[in-house]
Parts: C-alpha cells; structure tokens; sequence
C-alpha cells in the first residue's frame, strides 16, 4: 500500500517507477499525499495516471464511506476491479453487503455486531478493560453515524467496565436515530 507521495502529488510518477519495476501481486493506492494524514480529498487524477501506467494491478483506496461514494468513484473508474475500504467499513462494518445491494444499514445490526465483537475481545482477554478499551476505538468510527450523539459517546469514553460502557450504548441505540448525512 502507498499514498501518492510525502509533499505533493507530483512526487507519484516517481514513486510509480520505482513500483512498477517489481511484479507485485496488487498496488494500493492511497492518493493522498502523507502530509494530508485523511484531510482532504483523494486525488482521482492521481489515480487515473497510475490507471493508465501503473504495470501491476491496482486497488484504490480512500473516502468510501457509503454506496453512493462507491457509485461515484465506480463510475469514474469503472475497469477498476478492487477496493480497500479503511474508515469506512469502521463505520459501517455491514457496508460491503450495502455497496452490493444486499443490506441496508440497520441499527440492529450494529448492535449485534458491537455485542458481538465486544464478546470475542472479552473471551480473547480476560481484563474486560482492555475489551471495552477496543470497542472504544470503534465507536470513534461509528459516533458520527448516529444523531446526536455527543453525551452517550462522552459516557462510552468514560467507561472502564463492561457494565458501564453496555449501558452506554444502549442509550445511544435507544437515543440516537441513524444519521444517514454522515455518510456523505
């Protein structure tokens, strides 16, 4: 996996040399530059040069957060045949079956889901701590998916236990209808 440079995007053709010396089996593209981290938008022109002279497969990768996004870059880069979906399936763990029209985003899915994971971290380690630390990381992703979130997500940052932090949540889930503009 590579961005598109350090500094700048003209730093890729370089870097796309380099690559296409070796045979690997796929190249992810990240276009963005390193400086960037995940602020603005990834480069398409970017991508459309390592379409056109990259000598291995490529994978694009970056700000596919919902179907839409997908359709769209989909459109554009249509002999594209793989995705890599980062942040986006972190929001919505249910967002491949989505892209594919075979699911829909559903709160009860989610919660599932999350009870779920939370379960496995708890039967991988035994300090519930730790397992509540996780799904802590998650909900950084999936806070933005709901409406009005802010205080049940200050009390799942609060939570040490696994009793406090399920409490938490299910407030939210009870709270918090599904903020489909936070897709976009």
């Amino acid at each position: 996996k590579t961005r598109s440079g350090k500094y700048n995007q003209e730093e890729f053709e370089e870097l796309l040399d380099i690559y296409n010396q070796y045979p690997l089996e796929e190249l992810i593209l990240h276009p963005r530059v390193q400086q960037d981290y995940y602020k603005n938008k990834p480069d398409w022109t970017t991508f459309a040069y390592a379409c056109r002279n990259s000598k291995n497969p490529l994978v694009y990768n970056g700000d596919i957060f919902c179907a839409e996004n997908y359709q769209i870059f989909h459109q554009k880069f249509p002999e594209t045949e793989c995705i890599m979906l980062g942040r986006g399936i972190l929001m919505n763990p249910f967002l491949p079956a989505v892209i594919k029209g075979k699911s829909t985003f559903d709160t009860k899915k989610i919660a599932t889901f999350c009870d779920h994971l939370l379960d496995a971290y708890i039967e991988k380690s035994p300090e519930e701590k730790n397992a509540v630390v996780k799904m802590k990381e998650l909900w950084f992703y999936l806070a933005p998916m709901f409406a009005d979130s802010k205080k049940y997500i200050k009390k799942i940052k609060k939570s040490e236990k696994c009793a406090v932090y399920e409490c938490a949540v299910n407030e939210l889930f009870a709270n918090c209808p599904f903020n489909i503009t936070a897709e976009q």
